[in-house]
C-alpha cells in the first residue's frame, strides 16, 4: 500500500492510495525521468525496521490485526513528519520506502534525522523501542555522483 501526504495542513481529500510496492517502483521511476528531463532533484529513503514483523507477531501471537493496527499507526506517525507531495509504501514487512519529489540529497539527509528521530519517539510512546527495533535509513538521491544507490533501491522495491 502506497500513502501519499502528511499533515502539512492539506485536507484528507489529497491523500492517494495505491495498492503495492511494484506500484512505488513505478511511480519512483516516473519521478526520476521527469527530475531528469526537468533537471530537478529526487531522493528515495528506506526506512528498515529490523525485525518488527516478527516482534508484532510475537507479542499479538492470536491477534495479527493488532500487529497490522500497530504498523497503520506507525504510518501514521510516518506521514506526520513528512511534506504533502511526499510518498510512503510499505517495501516489505520490515521495510518502508519514501519518495521525496523536488529534494536534494541535503534534504533528505535532515528529513531522514527528523524522522529517526520521530519513529524512535513513537516506538519508546508504545513500547516498542527495544535493541531489536531501531529505524536505519538509507539515502539515494538524483542527481548524485552515486546513482547506483538509486538503482539498487528501486530492485529492493520490485522485488
Amino acid at each position: 500500500m502506497i500513502l501519499a501526504g502528511g499533515n502539512g495542513g492539506a485536507s484528507k481529500g489529497l491523500d492517494n492510495i495505491i495498492s503495492d510496492h511494484h506500484d512505488f517502483a513505478s511511480v519512483v521511476r516516473y519521478e526520476l525521468k521527469r527530475s531528469e528531463r526537468y533537471c530537478s532533484f529526487v531522493s528515495i529513503l528506506t526506512v528498515r525496521l529490523d525485525s518488527l514483523h516478527n516482534r508484532l507477531m510475537r507479542k499479538f501471537p492470536a491477534n495479527p490485526v493488532m500487529a497490522d493496527d500497530f504498523v497503520a499507526h506507525m504510518f501514521k506517525a510516518i506521514r506526520t513528519a513528512i511534506r504533502v507531495t511526499d510518498i510512503v509504501s510499505t517495501i516489505d514487512r520490515d521495510r518502508v520506502g519514501l519518495l521525496l519529489v523536488e529534494t536534494p540529497k541535503e534534504g533528505a539527509v535532515v528529513l531522514a534525522k527528523r524522522l529517526s528521530d520521530h519513529l524512535s519517539d513513537y516506538f519508546e510512546r508504545t513500547g516498542e523501542l527495544t535493541s531489536t527495533v531501531k529505524p536505519k535509513i538509507e539515502i539515494g538521491s538524483y542527481p548524485d555522483s552515486d546513482n547506483s544507490t538509486v538503482e539498487r533501491m528501486l530492485e529492493d522495491f520490485t522485488g
